[in-house]
């Protein structure tokens, strides 16, 4: 009789173990969401921008996103940096082929990013750092390395003079 429970035992706790683990590669699988951050880096400081609102456009077909095509769907999403300038963008599988990002609103910033088109898929392997213009907003105080599935962004906030003299021609 002790042979039977302790064999009984022992075939609860095989079933517990598989299960567990049959629910757990299911909860892998079943994930549809794949994370992307900015990271947003003040060209003039190297500090963090924070509280920015930040854009991610997501589409499939030709490099340049064109509106007018009838076959053009584009998906956007909007998040606000933190304290430390990142911005979390959760984009549902099948990832797009382009993704690209907007400073909201753009006339408050400098328009130091020239790159708006990634590879999410290089962007998830090794991460990015978008193009600068340094003619545009002069040398950076720092440098950065992307994390996997991080675009860095370096930009300039323009102050309240710098738009007032891009408003009086």
């Amino acid at each position: 009789m002790v042979e039977y429970w302790n064999l009984r035992r022992r075939q609860i706790f095989l079933g517990a173990i598989f299960v567990a683990l049959l629910l757990l590669t299911i909860g892998q699988s079943g994930s549809s969401d794949t994370d992307f951050t900015v990271r947003l880096i003040n060209a003039r400081s190297g500090k963090p921008l924070k509280e920015v609102t930040v854009t991610i456009s997501a589409w499939n077909g030709e490099w340049k996103y064109d509106p007018k095509k009838p076959s053009a769907k584009k998906t956007t999403i909007d998040a606000t940096t933190d304290a430390e300038g990142r911005a979390l963008f959760r984009l549902a599988q099948p990832l797009p082929e382009h993704i690209g990002f907007l400073l909201v609103p753009p006339d408050d910033f400098a328009g130091c990013c020239c790159r708006q088109n990634f590879s999410p898929e290089k962007v998830l392997q090794s991460g990015a750092v978008a193009d600068y213009d340094q003619s545009k907003c002069g040398e950076l105080k720092s440098k950065a390395v992307p994390k996997p599935g991080e675009t860095v962004i370096f930009e300039k906030k323009l102050t309240v003079w710098e738009k007032m003299g891009r408003e009086i021609p």
